[in-house]
């Protein structure tokens, strides 16, 4: 009996111990099972950096139509989010191209206007001729006084020609389309059209020259600004400035910010009501008639005489 009661005393003491520590076993599992989070987290959070930019390229590839290959390693884990626009390796290699190719035509231009002011100084035209780099491209501005006499539009013999067929040759080598605007002073000219097409008709007689010896009509552009774009400020609004009378011929850089080409049609009758562009379209007898006092057509022939009639309404 004392035997028994023993053990039972024994057992019940252990029984009793154990119901005491019972809390141990789940409570060091629960502590393992933290540990083990904590250290698949601290995993996850840490990035190779190599490993992952190699994961990200190929999702892109995956995304933009490529196939996965599967042969690259796997990253361990990452806390970033894999940017959905990040670009392929082909718009990368575009980007790089297109930034290429505009820095060697920016290039190109530099050269260019350095191999035209050295034409200019070599030719004796540094007082007539200037040539500057500019957010659309090269402008040379000829002097209007060295190219037609006062009121006139018709080119100078030979005067500034023989040097001028140089710049044209050098400009056509060049390979690039041409704007050629007409300026005047404020000097007020008789005529429907007055100082706007007395420009106008200036840089048609440039692009006609220029046409003459060779360059295509497909790469120029001409306009007529009057005297609404000066390059001194005159003392007032109808005085007698040289500067202002004068031809600009821009050569056209591709890509370049153009101002003109960005204006939409509302812009160009709102800044400009009166303004008169042309590409290859000459002004007609009458109006030539009315600018130049008669002096241009006084022995016009029968069909010349007839289409002023007919602009004149009779």
């Amino acid at each position: 009996m004392s035997g028994r009661r023993g053990r039972g005393g024994g057992g019940g003491g252990h029984d009793g111990g154990g119901g005491e520590e019972r809390w141990l076993l789940p409570y060091s599992d629960m502590i393992t099972l933290l540990l083990g989070l904590f250290i698949v987290l601290f995993a996850m959070s840490t990035i190779d950096a190599r490993k992952f930019d190699n994961v990200k390229r190929s999702l892109a590839q995956t995304f933009n139509g490529a196939v996965l290959d599967g042969s690259g390693d796997v990253f361990d884990g990452s806390n970033g989010v894999l940017d959905p626009t990040s670009p392929s390796q082909a718009q990368v290699d575009s980007t790089v191209t297109f930034d290429e190719a505009t820095r060697n035509t920016n290039q190109q231009f530099n050269q260019e206007t350095q191999q035209l002011q050295q034409l200019v100084n070599q030719s004796g035209l540094g007082n007539d001729v200037k040539v500057t780099r500019n957010e659309v491209g090269i402008e040379v501005e000829l002097a209007g006084d060295a190219l037609f006499e006062p009121g006139s539009w018709a080119l100078k013999q030979p005067g500034i020609l023989d040097k001028l067929k140089r710049i044209e040759r050098h400009m056509a080598a060049f390979d690039h389309p041409i704007r050629i605007i007409g300026h005047t002073d404020g000097v007020p000219y008789p005529g429907e059209w007055g100082n706007w097409g007395l420009s106008t008709n200036r840089a048609q007689a440039v692009a006609k020259y220029f046409r003459d010896l060779g360059f295509a009509d497909t790469r120029m552009e001409v306009m007529g600004k009057g005297a609404t774009d000066p390059a001194v400020k005159p003392p007032t609004p109808t005085a007698s400035v040289a500067k202002n009378r004068r031809i600009e011929i821009i050569i056209l850089e591709p890509g370049a910010d153009d101002p003109v080409q960005n204006l939409t049609p509302a812009q160009v009758a709102a800044t400009s009501p009166n303004a008169v562009t042309s590409r290859s379209t000459a002004p007609t007898a009458a109006e030539q008639v009315d600018a130049q006092l008669g002096n241009e057509f006084a022995e016009a022939d029968p069909l010349t005489e007839q289409i002023i009639q007919t602009g004149r309404g009779g």
